[in-house]
């Protein structure tokens, strides 16, 4: 099987790629900062890319010390997270990665690693990273949850973060569209209840996103 590998080897959106809010391509990041809960916080404090020199970074961790931004987050509301329970987080601010014009075919399959960076869990404010496959029509392909502020944290520890494999996803009947990595800020609500208050935005999380593999 053939795959197409897209890594990140320059500080600047690659060609058919997109972005909306904070994204940048980097060489490391430290992120040092522990939540009260340390049981959802993904171990370690150092970020290296895997392959070709810089990782993507979508949204920022970073805070004031009380949670308050220190970079602003764009409006994320249209992306949302529904729960076994019915409940559902909504989103609020964040931030969007997208690579447009990407087919894949028949029976082929996707995969990319990922690190999640985790702002504190605050019941019922709950921050996601979430994957979509969205085809040129605008139909929804695939929407699946990468990651979550409530959801218990890697046990594993050290200094550097651990990359992770998500996927693959298969495409059983092919797919042309937009694949699309969203971060965002969120409150856990009952369905259809989309209001969130003013303390959801604290706390930022973020995804560190490289090599992301089509296998055909």
């Amino acid at each position: 099987m053939a795959a197409t590998v897209q890594t990140f080897s320059r500080d600047r959106l690659p060609s058919d790629f997109g972005s909306e809010g904070r994204i940048r391509f980097i060489k490391d990041f430290t992120w040092g900062w522990k939540a009260k809960d340390r049981t959802n916080v993904e171990p370690g404090t150092i970020i290296l890319p895997q392959t070709s020199g810089f990782f993507c970074l979508i949204d920022d961790p970073r805070h004031n010390g009380s949670g308050l931004r220190k970079y602003p987050g764009s409006d994320m509301t249209q992306f949302s997270i529904v729960h076994g329970d019915g409940t559902v987080t909504y989103g609020n601010k964040g931030a969007r990665l997208y690579w447009a014009n990407v087919t894949i075919p028949p029976g082929g399959k996707l995969q990319f690693h990922y690190i999640f960076l985790r702002g504190e869990w605050n019941n019922p404010h709950n921050a996601f990273a979430q994957f979509l496959a969205v085809a040129n029509d605008g139909r929804v392909i695939t929407k699946r949850k990468i990651a979550q502020t409530c959801d218990p944290g890697p046990s594993e520890s050290g200094t550097y973060y651990r990359w992770r494999a998500f996927g693959p996803v298969e495409f059983a009947q092919g797919f042309s569209g937009a694949l699309q990595w969203v971060v965002s800020n969120g409150q856990r609500c009952n369905n259809g209840d989309a209001h969130v208050d003013a303390d959801t935005d604290l706390y930022p999380s973020a995804l560190a996103l490289d090599f992301i593999s089509i296998i055909a």
